[in-house]
C-alpha cells in the first residue's frame, strides 16, 4: 500500500509538494492511525498493527528515493513500536511485498505479483505468527541484505 511519487532529479526538477503528499501518505498517516488507535488496540484480547513497506525500504531504487525513504522509515516506526508494545497484546507486524500489480504499479515494466496472492501470502505469514511477512521477491532481496547490504544496494540502485 502507498503512493508513488517521481521524484527522478536527473528528469528536471521535483515537485515538492507531491513528494510531501507522498510523505504523507506512506509515512504520517500510517504512524497517525497507529497512535490513534493504539490505546483502543491494548484494550482487546489481541489485536495487530500491519504495516506494509516495501522491499524497497531494506534497498533503494535510485528513481524513487522519497517512496523509498518513506518505506524505510516506516519499517523503523515499526520495528520500534513492535519494541515498545512487547509483551502486550498488540502484535506489531511488516509486510514487505515486492512489485505488485496495482494502479500504482501500472506504468512499471517489471514482473509484477497479482495484488491476491500478495494480501495471500501476508495473511498465511500473520497466521503463522511471524512479525516480518517478506513477499515475492523481496525474500531474495532480504538474503541479499543478509550476505551484504551493498549488494542488495546495488541491484535495487539501477531501477
Amino acid at each position: 500500500a502507498g503512493q508513488l511519487v517521481d521524484h527522478d532529479v536527473r528528469k528536471g526538477t521535483p515537485d515538492a509538494d507531491a513528494a510531501d503528499d507522498c510523505i504523507y501518505a506512506n509515512l504520517s498517516a500510517p504512524i497517525r492511525l497507529s497512535t490513534a488507535l493504539i490505546e483502543r488496540l491494548r484494550s482487546r484480547p489481541e489485536a495487530a498493527i500491519v504495516n506494509v513497506t516495501s522491499g524497497l525500504a531494506i534497498a533503494p531504487a535510485a528513481r524513487q528515493p522519497v517512496y523509498c525513504a518513506t518505506k524505510a522509515g516506516l519499517r523503523f516506526y515499526t520495528l520500534a513500536l513492535r519494541e515498545q508494545l512487547k509483551g502486550s497484546t498488540v502484535r506489531v507486524i511488516e509486510a514487505l511485498p515486492p512489485v505488485v500489480d496495482t494502479q500504482m504499479n501500472a506504468g512499471n515494466p517489471m514482473k509484477k505479483m497479482p495484488a491476491a496472492e500478495c494480501a495471500r501470502q501476508i495473511v498465511t505469514a500473520i497466521e503463522q505468527g511471524r512479525d516480518e511477512a517478506n513477499i515475492g521477491m523481496t525474500r531474495a532481496l532480504r538474503w541479499a541484505e543478509s550476505i551484504s547490504p551493498a549488494l542488495a544496494r546495488r541491484i535495487t540502485l539501477r531501477f
